[in-house]
């Protein structure tokens, strides 16, 4: 009801990261459900059910995706190619592959840690946010946000690249 009236061009569906619980601490490794494998071969088919649907409700979708730090493969966090050794990426990847006929569906899967993304007039980054740390004390995770923000908002205005709006999840909270 509220939003009727108004005709929309597609919709972005933002995935940043985290889609498997993955095996970086040794509790999960034992405690997991299945492997990280079997987990990709599970939830393709759902992800790829729930994207169809979006399609036909909004004509178009756009998936901006990033990979997080749990899909990794190394129990420390890598530099070089971080995203190619990340299940993540590779779930997104294969999502890709099999809509690659399906004019209706585009991506933008990051091939490191970022992706930007303009909506209309307004640049977005979408980060998975592994990179801020602390979020500890009394600030919570205010203190990491606010330096991680101000970290990459000159990081990406020296390569010429600024954005309007930052996107993250990663802390698990609200």
């Amino acid at each position: 009801d509220w939003l009727s009236g108004f005709t929309y061009d597609g919709i972005v569906l933002w995935m940043g990261g985290d889609m498997f619980s993955g095996n970086i601490h040794d509790e999960l490794k034992q405690t997991n459900v299945s492997t990280l494998f079997d987990a990709v071969v599970h939830w393709i088919e759902h992800l790829e059910a729930g994207i169809t649907l979006l399609a036909k409700e909004f004509g178009r979708v756009r998936i901006v995706a990033v990979p997080g730090n749990h899909g990794r493969q190394t129990k420390r966090p890598i530099a070089k190619m971080m995203a190619q050794d990340n299940v993540d990426w590779l779930l997104y990847k294969l999502i890709a592959r099999d809509f690659k006929n399906d004019a209706r569906i585009s991506f933008n899967i990051a091939e490191g840690a970022d992706a930007m993304e303009t909506v209309y007039s307004t640049k977005f980054l979408l980060t998975h946010g592994n990179q801020f740390r602390g979020g500890s004390g009394i600030s919570g995770m205010l203190s990491p946000l606010m330096i991680g923000q101000a970290r990459k908002t000159r990081k990406q205005v020296a390569v010429g690249k600024p954005y309007d709006v930052m996107l993250m999840g990663h802390m698990h909270q609200f």
